[in-house]
């Protein structure tokens, strides 16, 4: 089964699992999306540990969209993270 047909079916059981829907900010989680960008310049020549099957999320630095499956750990309320402001 290719991995669109496998997205498609989960879309068509449940549309909360769409990978082309933003998914909403984590509230007050110590997880956060990264886009790619935000990561070289956080991590530079790093390689990132990515999700199978991302979904479209956004940027927790840059509050741009992104599905690059990357999460890094900051507090909640660290001043270099945009979304403790959507999630007050």
């Amino acid at each position: 089964m290719s991995r669109k047909a496998i997205e498609r079916a989960w879309a068509e059981r449940s549309p909360a699992f769409a990978p082309d829907r933003p998914e909403p900010p984590m509230p007050h989680s110590w997880n956060h999306a990264i886009c790619d960008s935000c990561w070289v310049q956080l991590k530079g020549d790093r390689e990132p540990v990515r999700l199978r099957a991302p979904r479209l999320e956004t940027c927790c630095f840059c509050s741009k969209p992104t599905s690059s499956g990357i999460y890094v750990r900051f507090a909640p309320d660290d001043p270099l993270l945009e979304c403790r402001e959507r999630n007050r």
